[in-house]
């Protein structure tokens, strides 16, 4: 009961495979459906640029938090202790997946947050045709982009197990 009330079981369970696999797909589906109203609002011609940019902001928050704790999973199981004993081998793949693809997410979405708060410059300091255009266009591209690699990501961490000898980490 100890384990449930501190949340260790809980966050040992997110950052397991499955719990991963799952996390991964809700996101995904969130995304993808900003990712379609994102289009639509820019396609629209009224200026709706705010709701734009919260989304935007919204995605990329998660993909920084999510990308962080992807990063640290060796340093989350390491602190908490293992669930179960896994492969040491799948453990060992699913940790530099992790750390790679975590890096990956929190580089490109903080690069989503950079051209929101680009667009917020006011025009009196920079007066450049179309930045708020090209700076939503890129945002919403790398957004895209995010999504893909999470898909990548997510198929990778389901075949974790692939060619890998089954040794008992015990």
């Amino acid at each position: 009961m100890k384990d449930i009330v501190n949340g260790k079981r809980i966050l040992l369970g997110l950052m397991s495979r499955g719990g991963m696999i799952i996390f991964n797909l809700f996101t995904f589906a969130v995304a993808i459906f900003s990712a379609f109203t994102l289009v639509s609002l820019f396609m629209n011609p009224a200026n709706n640029i705010k709701e734009v940019d919260d989304i935007l902001n919204a995605i990329a928050t998660i993909f920084v938090g999510y990308g962080v704790a992807l990063e640290e999973r060796e340093t989350i199981f390491r602190i908490f202790g293992s669930v179960g004993s896994g492969v040491r081998a799948v453990e060992e793949k699913l940790n530099h997946l992790s750390h790679d693809y975590g890096l990956m997410f929190l580089v490109i979405a903080l690069f989503v947050e950079i051209t929101s708060e680009i667009v917020k410059i006011p025009e009196l300091t920079m007066k450049t045709p179309y930045l708020e255009e090209t700076m939503v266009i890129t945002g919403i591209s790398l957004t895209l982009y995010l999504l893909a690699q999470l898909f990548a990501f997510t198929i990778k961490v389901a075949h974790a197990a692939d060619g890998c000898e089954i040794k008992n980490s015990n």
